[in-house]
């Protein structure tokens, strides 16, 4: 049995909202998927995992690397060879110098020159990183890498952008939402229908014709305008506009970028999760964020939906990388040692995976606090062992804040570092003309960002008075 024909047997048994609500992993089997990874570490120096920012620069990161996820999966993706290539192409591009190819190179040719080898022998020893071109930003590398694939890979594209490596699962059933909602849309829909006379309900039915699931999903459409959890999930033919998506939020943790690929056979699109829907006078939002959905209703009307392939760009924090450069501060700072004091195995076993490295962080605070208050509980009732008791609540004490500080620094450097990455490509985009007044051109939010950009001129009108003030 093929891995097609399990797909579609496990489709053929979803019949609701609900029924696909409980059965959510089944949703990443709609899309062949290609994983793009860029690392990025804190560019300025400090001495600690939790460094100070400031603010005022635009990028104080470095690009650390780009590589490709490999696995079966992806390697099962007609697309990924012409990924891999690209990847390998902009890696060497970002990298401005491997510093420890070339300390080897000088080995090779100076053997004759003793001490020049020997120092060089140590230089290598001693350095663990390679050297980054600091020039290159996310937003820049993201424009040329979205470039790339468009001219090798010549199919029609669509975006999603992120703020956090989530799947993509329409609102209607994302975790944290009541399950009875889903089974009950279809009456919510049918009723607003009735109340407003903007919507009208179109009937969800088996073999629907093309034109009656774009009347439906222009009315859909318009309900996600306004808000209310549909089963669609938002996508963009412009590669920009999905780039403010991702950072459209109050916080970004590891961002990511989708490009879904549409099949240039028509026939194929009638199965295809993507669904256009007509633009209208009350939802100029869609056309102006070039809006299209996957339409996640589509598996309850059609049992040979076909997979979407899809290249998943995401955005982490190095901690491998800045660990190993505090490491090389070591001997300058002389107090680095105690603070990378068991950071460093955990890095190792989970190869600077970020959010395994936390998990383990907080497991590890977990544990040492329940072992505290054993200890505590032990001491209580053994009055006879007061000093040995109190030596192992010390210990167990020391390990819980040990564990407790490193995680909460490394949540802090993690939030300073995607904060400013989040400001850096707000500024490029606005500069592209990518803003909140171009990307949501209704009224309402027209006239909140008129309010919110003279009472921040306001507000630096105020602070340059009181400055004034103060010097005079």
């Amino acid at each position: 049995m093929t891995e097609e024909t399990e797909r579609y047997q496990a489709v053929q048994g979803i019949n609701t909202l609900s029924e696909l609500a409980l059965n959510q992993e089944l949703i990443s089997d709609f899309f062949r998927t290609v994983t793009i990874k860029i690392k990025i570490s804190p560019l300025n120096e400090g001495d600690s995992i939790s460094r100070t920012f400031d603010n005022d620069h635009a990028q104080q990161y470095t690009i650390t690397g780009i590589s490709v996820v490999e696995d079966e999966k992806s390697k099962n993706s007609p697309v990924y060879n012409d990924v891999v290539q690209i990847v390998e192409m902009l890696s060497e591009r970002i990298c401005a110098i491997d510093i420890n190819q070339k300390i080897t190179e000088l080995i090779e040719i100076n053997t004759k020159y003793a001490k020049l080898k020997e120092d060089l022998e140590e230089l290598l020893k001693n350095n663990k990183t390679s050297i980054f071109n600091s020039e290159w930003s996310v937003f820049y590398l993201l424009k040329e890498l979205f470039q790339c694939i468009k001219e090798k890979i010549k199919r029609t594209a669509y975006y999603r952008g992120q703020s956090e490596n989530w799947e993509a699962i329409p609102g209607v059933i994302r975790p944290g939402v009541d399950k009875s909602y889903a089974l009950e849309f279809e009456e919510i829909y049918h009723n607003l229908a009735f109340e407003f006379e903007n919507i009208e309900y179109i009937r969800l039915e088996q073999n629907m014709s093309l034109e009656c699931q774009e009347k439906r999903a222009q009315n859909i459409a318009l309900l996600q305008h306004f808000n209310l959890l549909t089963p669609y999930v938002d996508i963009t033919s412009n590669e920009f506009i999905a780039m403010f998506f991702m950072i459209d939020s109050a916080k970004i943790k590891n961002p990511c970028i989708d490009i879904l690929f549409q099949s240039e056979d028509k026939d194929d699109n009638k199965q295809s999760l993507v669904q256009k829907a007509p633009t209208s006078h009350q939802n100029v939002r869609l056309s102006a964020q070039k809006g299209s959905f996957l339409n996640f209703e589509k598996v309850l009307v059609n049992d040979s939906i076909t997979r979407i392939d899809r290249i998943r760009v995401t955005i982490d924090y190095d901690v491998r990388s800045h660990f190993l450069i505090m490491e090389q501060e070591k001997d300058d700072l002389g107090n680095n040692a105690k603070e990378t004091q068991g950071l460093e195995s955990i890095i190792l076993e989970t190869n600077g995976d970020e959010v395994e490295i936390e998990r383990q962080l907080a497991e590890k605070v977990s544990r040492s606090g329940k072992k505290l208050q054993e200890l505590l509980r032990e001491a209580e009732t053994d009055q006879d062992n007061k000093i040995i008791n109190n030596d192992k609540i010390h210990a167990a004490f020391v390990e819980n804040f040990e564990y407790g500080q490193k995680l909460t620094e490394l949540k802090k450097n993690r939030d300073k570092l995607f904060s400013n990455l989040k400001d850096e490509i707000e500024r490029k985009l606005e500069e592209f003309r990518y803003t909140s007044a171009e990307i949501y051109p209704d009224l309402p939010n027209r006239l909140s960002s008129i309010k919110t950009k003279y009472s921040n001129q306001s507000s630096r009108n105020l602070k340059q008075t009181v400055k004034i003030d103060k010097i005079q």
